[in-house]
């Protein structure tokens, strides 16, 4: 069985991380299949049941489905993370860097974001509502898109190998917080949220998020910018995953305006700030990055010219030559000409 030959040719580091990475890959497909499924098809079993679906059964599935597609990679040479048995020779937490980095990056996003919120309580709040923010209606479905930015903020993380680019990635992350916290503490922008009424799956975790999130810290969203942060990473990492993950951005963008979290001046000035740094890092520094491999490339580009371009001459000298003889042989055999 596949899931055996998985076990056995991988390390634990591995398995561990691609798990991980799977189990969210599954979180995020799941919220958006209940997404469409709460807003045309509820299904008709218990709240707790939906639960368990949503955390457990579909990333379950996807765990082995992400196993099974890993061996399929592993024999075209290709693969989520690519293996790599040296890093057993390190210690621990140098393996597991991914996981600390991701949940120190997580912790400082909550961390602060939660902390700036209760701060800021008594503070003098603004408004960003415009005409278009009156128009969008109420769609408590929204949620499931709206939760799944907790765990495609943390994919990216768990799925690089490079450590040079795993930091830059960091430090793209610190800085679209910092530059969001710095809003939230100065200019604290609240949105008017409408009174809701518990009746059903989405309302229910909708709820919880007005529970535990203040209505302000809008300005500019850090979901959204979060998001798209993630996106334009996974963009970089593979396109495949990179195009999903835009598309998860977006809706996640959308889901701030339906379960009215934010106005669309917060979701536009998110996007546009992550936008912004995710070009600074990574038109700039990444390629000082990758240079070395930008010139072993030209190195290996420039290498085959040469020889081409050695071989055609040597294919011209060896045509003269043997021209030269023919005609010499010719001109003995026949002293007329």
């Amino acid at each position: 069985m596949f899931v055996k030959k998985f076990l056995k040719a991988n390390s634990i580091t591995r398995i561990v991380r691609l798990f991980i990475l799977f189990y969210l890959i599954g979180i995020v497909t799941a919220a958006q299949i209940f997404f469409f499924l709460e807003s045309f098809l509820p299904l008709p079993i218990t709240d707790f049941a939906k639960s368990i679906t949503i955390t457990i059964l579909i990333p379950l599935v996807s765990i082995v489905v992400g196993m099974y597609v890993d061996e399929r990679f592993k024999k075209e040479n290709r693969s989520f993370i690519p293996y790599q048995e040296s890093q057993e020779s390190l210690k621990w937490y140098e393996r597991y860097d991914w996981l600390i980095y991701g949940l120190v990056m997580f912790g400082v996003w909550s961390g602060l974001y939660f902390w700036i919120a209760e701060s800021r309580i008594n503070a003098e709040k603004y408004s960003m509502m415009v005409e278009f923010d009156k128009m969008i209606p109420f769609i408590p479905e929204w949620v499931w898109i709206y939760l799944t930015v907790y765990m495609i903020f943390l994919i990216p993380l768990f799925g690089l190998t490079d450590r040079r680019l795993l930091k830059i990635v960091m430090s793209s992350y610190i800085t679209v917080m910092l530059i969001c916290y710095i809003f939230f503490y100065l200019y604290p922008v609240e949105y008017p949220r409408p009174n809701i009424v518990v009746n059903d799956f989405s309302t229910w975790a909708l709820s919880l998020v007005y529970k535990n999130d203040r209505p302000w810290n809008c300005f500019p969203s850090s979901h959204c910018a979060m998001a798209m942060m993630a996106a334009l990473v996974l963009l970089e990492i593979n396109w495949f995953f990179g195009i999903w993950g835009m598309i998860t951005a977006l809706s996640i963008g959308a889901s701030t305006l339906f379960t009215k979290q934010h106005f669309i001046l917060d979701v536009i000035a998110g996007f546009g700030l992550s936008i912004l740094v995710y070009y600074v890092y990574f038109k700039s520094r990444l390629i000082l990055l990758l240079g070395k491999k930008q010139k072993e490339f030209s190195d290996k580009v420039s290498l085959a010219v040469d020889r081409l371009v050695e071989s055609r001459f040597e294919d011209l000298i060896r045509r003269i030559v043997r021209e030269e003889i023919e005609k010499v042989l010719s001109e003995k055999e026949d002293p007329q000409k």
